[in-house]
């Protein structure tokens, strides 16, 4: 089952906490592309530039949450937090999964008449980091 880590150690050090009211986790991929055509050809050709990550999921708002309460912290200071967007748990040989210091763009709430606060979180990796994003796999 994916899950959303928030790491409460250092990068050398991790200490992975999973974020456990998170679902609906979307984990966004792709290339951005530039034109990379030639006289020698009529088809229109392109090559990879940039890989794009982002993040988008769900949570079931508990102001007493202390990892919740620390994403909209960094949300409304615009800091970057070291998240791992896994597949499985994170202590488990195989596991995979982006992780980066991720600049929160969005921490919007909806509030339906009979259902629990929920709040959409967007995540895209930050600029100013200390280590590069990476595609993490738990090693034996």
């Amino acid at each position: 089952v994916a899950q959303v880590y928030r790491n409460t150690g250092t990068h050398g050090s991790p200490t992975w906490n999973a974020v456990g009211a998170a679902m609906d986790i979307k984990c966004g991929d792709q290339w951005n592309t530039f034109e990379a055509s030639d006289r020698n050809s009529s088809v229109k050709k392109f090559l990879n530039a940039l890989q794009e990550w982002s993040i988008e999921f769900s949570v079931i708002w508990d102001a007493s949450d202390t990892d919740l309460t620390a994403l909209q912290t960094a949300y409304r200071a615009g800091t970057a937090t070291d998240l791992w967007f896994a597949d499985g748990p994170s202590d488990t040989v195989g596991v995979s999964g982006p992780n980066a210091e991720w600049l929160i763009t969005e921490f919007g709430t909806d509030a339906p008449l009979q259902d629990g606060m929920k709040v959409s979180v967007k995540c895209v990796p930050h600029a100013l980091c200390s280590f590069e994003p990476e595609y993490k796999t738990v090693s034996a």
